[in-house]
C-alpha cells in the first residue's frame, strides 16, 4: 500500500509516495498482523490500525513470549498488563463522547456503558467482579506505579497475568457482543486460551 505526503525514511519529509504507512512500529505490525482495513480514494491511500486491537494482539504476543520463559520478573509483566488495559480502555473510550479527555475505565464501566445499556454489573456479576480486580491492578500498580506500592507490584505473578488476559478478552467479547458484532468479525483475535 502506499501512501502520499509521509516520512521516506528517518527525518525526511516527502511529497513522494510509501512503500507502507503505519502508525506502529514495523515489528509490533509484523507479530500481530492486525491491519485489516485500507481506506482509499482518488487521492489518498492509508493503512487504518485499529489500535484497540492492535494493543491486544500485542499483549498476546508478549504473553505467550513469557510463557516460553523459565523466569519471569515483574518488569517483564508490567508491559502486558499495560496493552491488555490499554486495549479496553481505548476500545471503550472510542465509543465515549468525552470532548477532551476519556474517562477511567472504571467510571466508563460503570457509568457510561450502563447508559448505553450495556450493564456489567447486572449482566454478568462474575465478571464484574474480576473486571474491578483487573482495574485496581492496572490503573493503581501499573498505569500509575510510586515507591510506595512496590511491595504490591513486586508480588503480581504470571497467575496474575493469566487471570488478567482472561478478563480482558472477555470484557472484549462481552463489550462487542453488546454492540451487536457476530463473532465472525472477532473470533480470530479473542479465542486465546491463558493457561
Amino acid at each position: 500500500m502506499k501512501a502520499h505526503g509521509w516520512q521516506d525514511g528517518p527525518g525526511k519529509k516527502t511529497m513522494g509516495t510509501l512503500p507502507e504507512f503505519e502508525y506502529i512500529s514495523r515489528h509490533a505490525v509484523a507479530e500481530s498482523g492486525v491491519h485489516d482495513l485500507v481506506l482509499r480514494d482518488e487521492h489518498f491511500t492509508t493503512h487504518i490500525v485499529n489500535l484497540q486491537l492492535q494493543y491486544w494482539m500485542d499483549a498476546v504476543h508478549l504473553y505467550r513470549a513469557l510463557r516460553k520463559r523459565q523466569i519471569v520478573t515483574v518488569q517483564s509483566l508490567r508491559p502486558v498488563f499495560l496493552l491488555s488495559g490499554q486495549s479496553l480502555t481505548t476500545l471503550f473510550g472510542m465509543h465515549h463522547p468525552a470532548s477532551k479527555k476519556t474517562p477511567y475505565l472504571r467510571e466508563i464501566v460503570d457509568s457510561y456503558l450502563v447508559k448505553q445499556g450495556l450493564d456489567l454489573k447486572r449482566e454478568v456479576p462474575k465478571l464484574y467482579e474480576r473486571f474491578k480486580h483487573f482495574n485496581t491492578v492496572y490503573n493503581d500498580l501499573i498505569k500509575h506505579p510510586s515507591n510506595g506500592k512496590w511491595p504490591q507490584i513486586s508480588q503480581l505473578t504470571m497467575g496474575d497475568l493469566a487471570d488478567t488476559m482472561e478478563t480482558v478478552q472477555e470484557l472484549w467479547r462481552w463489550f462487542l457482543e453488546g454492540l451487536g458484532f457476530d463473532e465472525v468479525h472477532y473470533g480470530k483475535y479473542l479465542s486465546f486460551t491463558f493457561r
